[in-house]
C-alpha cells in the first residue's frame, strides 16, 4: 500500500513521490475550477523541477491525474502549464548570461556560454539563446559572419584623436635598402609589407634595413625559419665591424626571437618590428586579419612584415588584402642568380606630391649575399 511518503528514483537520488501530493484533494473535489487546476498543475510541476525530475517525467506524472478533473483540461493546455512552470524555474538567469558577456574576450558560441554556466537542460539552453538574441538587438554583442551561434562583444570604446595638436611633421626617418626612403614617407604606427618568392632576398632586405635603423628605434626581429647560429651568420655577412652585434645585443638595440604565430602578442609598440615571415598555408583570405592585429598593437613604432608571393605576382599570398593596412608595400622578384627587381606596389605618402612613385621598379643585385645594390636595367 502506497503512502504519501513513498519514494521514487530520479537522477540517481530518492525524492518524495510527487504524484501523491494533490491526489486525495482532487478526489474530494472533482468540480474544481479550471483556474485552480492550472495553478495546481504549475505548482506541482515546480515541485518536480526542484526535486530533480525531468520535464518529460513530470508531464507523465501529471498526466496520470488529469482525468480526475471535470471538465478535463485540454492536453495542450496542461503541457503549456508544465512548460511555463519549467521556464519559471530555469536555473540560468539573464544576469548569468550578461556576466559571461561582460567577461568575454574575443568570439564565443552559445555552447561556450552553456558549458561555463552549466546549462545542460533544453530550457536553460533556450534561455541562453534568448538572452543572447536580446543582447544582439541591444547591440551589446553581434553575430559573427552571419552565424546564428557565434558572437563577439561589441566594443564601442573609442579614444578621441587630438588631431589639432598633432604634428604632421612627426614622421619616422626610416632608411631602406635601394634608397626607397627617398620615395616614401612613414608616420608612427605604419605597416610595411615586403613580399617575395624564394631566393628573392626578403631576409637580406630586412636585416639590411635593421642595420640602417637600430640607432633610431630598437629592432625586434622575429624569424620563423632560423636558429641563433644561422641568424648570427647572416648578420656577420653584413660586415658591420668588430663588436657591432655584441653591442647591439647588450644595449637591446637588436634582439632576435624564434616565432611563427600570433605575432601581435609579442610585437613591441614603440620598436621597429620585423616579422620574417608571416606563414600562411591555407585560408589566405585571413592574412589581412593577422596584419591588422599587428597594426592595432603599434604606437610609435612600425612593423615590417615579410610575405611569400607567387612567381610573377605583384602581391603576396592573399592578394589585395595583404596591402590593405600597408603604408608602404614592396615586392621583390628574383630574376636568377643574385639579380632581381624591387617594385613599389603601394606608397601611401611620398615626399614630392608631383612625383608619384607607385609602380616604380628598381633593379637590384645582392652583393656578398647580404647587401642590396641598385643596378642599371638592361
Amino acid at each position: 500500500m502506497q503512502t504519501a511518503m513513498e519514494t521514487m528514483e530520479s537522477g540517481g537520488k530518492k525524492v518524495e513521490n510527487p504524484s501523491l501530493i494533490y491526489k486525495s484533494k482532487n478526489k474530494s473535489n472533482k468540480n474544481i475550477s479550471i483556474q485552480t487546476i492550472e495553478a495546481n498543475t504549475k505548482h506541482r510541476a515546480s515541485i518536480y523541477k526542484q526535486a530533480g525530475v525531468s520535464e518529460g517525467q513530470a508531464w507523465k506524472l501529471i498526466q496520470e491525474d488529469i482525468f480526475l478533473y471535470s471538465p478535463t483540461p485540454p492536453e495542450a493546455d496542461v503541457k503549456a502549464w508544465v512548460r511555463d512552470a519549467w521556464n519559471k524555474n530555469a536555473k540560468i538567469s539573464k544576469a548569468d548570461v550578461d556576466d559571461f558577456v561582460e567577461r568575454a574576450d574575443g568570439q564565443f558560441s552559445i555552447n561556450d556560454v552553456c558549458l561555463e554556466l552549466g546549462a545542460r537542460e533544453a530550457v536553460d539552453r533556450k534561455r541562453v539563446s534568448t538572452y543572447l538574441s536580446k543582447a544582439v538587438s541591444q547591440e551589446v554583442v553581434e553575430k559573427v559572419r552571419g552565424s546564428n551561434s557565434v558572437f563577439r562583444k561589441v566594443n564601442k570604446a573609442v579614444e578621441c584623436m587630438d588631431y589639432l595638436n598633432a604634428d604632421p611633421r612627426n614622421t619616422l626617418e626610416i632608411a631602406w635598402p635601394l634608397g626607397i626612403h627617398h620615395h616614401s614617407v612613414l608616420f608612427p604606427k605604419s605597416i610595411v609589407i615586403v613580399a617575395g618568392g624564394p631566393n628573392s632576398g626578403k631576409t637580406g632586405f630586412a636585416l639590411e634595413a635593421a642595420t640602417y635603423n637600430l640607432h633610431k628605434l630598437p629592432v625586434r626581429y622575429f624569424t620563423s625559419e632560423m636558429a641563433g647560429e644561422e641568424l648570427r651568420d647572416r648578420l656577420d655577412m653584413l660586415a658591420m665591424g668588430p663588436g657591432y652585434w655584441e653591442r647591439a645585443y647588450k644595449d637591446k638595440r637588436f634582439l632576435g626571437y624564434e616565432r611563427s604565430y600570433d605575432f601581435h602578442d609579442v610585437v613591441e609598440p614603440d620598436a621597429f618590428n620585423i616579422i620574417d615571415f608571416l606563414e600562411m598555408h591555407d585560408n589566405f583570405f585571413e592574412v589581412s586579419r593577422y596584419i591588422k592585429a599587428v597594426h592595432d598593437k603599434l604606437k610609435n613604432g612600425i612593423a615590417m612584415i615579410l610575405l611569400q608571393k607567387p612567381q610573377g605576382s605583384d602581391k603576396g599570398y592573399g592578394g589585395i588584402k595583404t596591402i590593405e593596412k600597408a603604408r608602404l608595400a614592396i615586392t621583390l622578384e628574383h630574376e636568377g642568380g643574385d639579380y632581381g627587381t624591387a617594385q613599389l606596389i603601394k606608397v601611401k605618402k611620398f615626399p614630392d606630391p608631383r612625383m608619384n612613385p607607385n609602380g616604380m621598379k628598381i633593379p637590384y643585385r645582392i652583393v656578398s649575399g647580404a647587401r642590396f645594390e641598385e643596378r642599371i636595367a638592361k
